[in-house]
């Protein structure tokens, strides 16, 4: 097997954006944007918890494995907490970086997550149970990584306290009959927070919303038995998420509401965009200025929602589509042609369907009994 060194960002770089980004948003006469976002490698998935309803800054780290490089992220911690500092924010939110967990067995890991404690949050990337992580997630000598996953995840779950640890679980095709089994895997390992998803490229046409529907049967069940419902959270069951803001209306995140820093001192629409081969920068870092240099293309992703198909526009769990022009853009396809072939409809349609029903056991289990 064939390893490639990945390309990082530069400290100079990182320390650059820091700045630029909260001198952007919080100067008197800069546009109130609250979320920062930096890219420190060359890939990453977007950690799902957002804070952007706070006033305070909200920075991601994306990778990669971000904790192969400990003194840069230990330049971008303290900066971090120099800028909160001096734009009058005592208690900065933690900052969120995702792992796969295994180099947590390592002693200089886990003293910097002793360092920072009072500042991180983690995502871990742990594919449900070792049945079905075990399958992608391999050393290079061939071994399963689950059990070396899952006690690194105790380790820092001890130092920095279960509401700061969460999961993001991938599926395929090929796993998908393990779905149920592996959430639940994971809220027994003692995960307050799990976010059980599927590849892009997992077809999930209109006749499936019930096979998607019943998957969460066994979830709700055990959730419910337990009565943890107020202590777990599925972000696939998250009732917020059922009564949130329609997003059919308006553009996608990849149109700069998260605006990531590549590892050429450019700044993308989001995390994904920032890797793709194919895709463009609106913007560059100059020193500790953000310039625009290519509006053109930022206001046209910021058009590309209007390009949906007619049907997703009259869809009732419309307002939950997570398809995004990053995909969209990577496949090289027209919106049109995207829709038709990595249909989502199914898996929105499924899980909204199974919010309602979780809702609804929840009002259930919440009322009294007659004796």
């Amino acid at each position: 097997m064939h390893r490639q060194k990945c390309k990082i960002n530069s400290i100079d770089n990182c320390i650059n954006y820091l700045r630029a980004s909260f001198k952007r948003d919080y100067d008197p006469d800069s546009p109130n944007s609250k979320e920062v976002q930096l890219n420190c490698d060359t890939v990453g998935h977007k950690d799902s918890l957002s804070y952007t309803s706070s006033s305070k800054p909200h920075l991601v780290i994306l990778g990669g494995e971000e904790f192969l490089h400990l003194d840069l992220l230990d330049a971008i911690f303290t900066e971090f907490k120099r800028l909160n500092l001096f734009y009058g924010f005592e208690n900065p939110w933690p900052i969120s970086l995702a792992s796969n967990g295994t180099l947590f067995l390592k002693k200089e890991v886990l003293t910097f997550i002793e360092k920072w404690k009072n500042m991180i949050h983690i995502s871990f990337s742990i594919d449900g149970s070792s049945k079905t992580h075990n399958i992608h997630r391999k050393y290079i000598d061939g071994r399963g990584s689950w059990e070396d996953a899952i006690a690194g995840y105790k380790l820092v779950r001890d130092i920095i306290g279960p509401q700061h640890c969460g999961c993001v679980s991938t599926y395929t095709q090929e796993t998908k009959d393990y779905y149920s089994e592996g959430v639940i895997e994971l809220l027994k390992q003692g995960f307050h927070w799990v976010n059980a998803r599927f590849t892009d490229i997992t077809p999930w046409p209109d006749e499936t919303t019930d096979e998607v529907y019943h998957m969460f049967d066994p979830i709700i069940d055990y959730i419910i038995d337990n009565k943890i419902w107020n202590n777990v959270l599925v972000h696939q069951l998250d009732l917020r998420n059922a009564f949130s803001a329609d997003i059919r209306y308006s553009p996608h995140c990849v149109s700069g509401y998260y605006p990531t820093l590549g590892i050429n001192g450019k700044l993308y629409g989001c995390h994904r965009s920032a890797t793709m081969d194919n895709s463009s920068s609106f913007a560059h870092l100059d020193g500790e200025n953000i310039v625009f240099d290519n509006v053109d293309f930022f206001n046209h992703l910021s058009e590309l929602w209007k390009e949906r198909p007619q049907k997703c526009f009259h869809c009732s769990a419309g307002a939950h589509c997570y398809t995004c022009c990053a995909m969209i853009l990577e496949r090289g396809l027209s919106v049109s042609e995207y829709y038709e072939t990595y249909p989502v409809c199914g898996w929105v349609k499924g899980t909204f369907k199974a919010r309602m029903t979780f809702k609804d056991r929840i009002a259930q289990a919440e009322t009294p009994q007659d004796e």
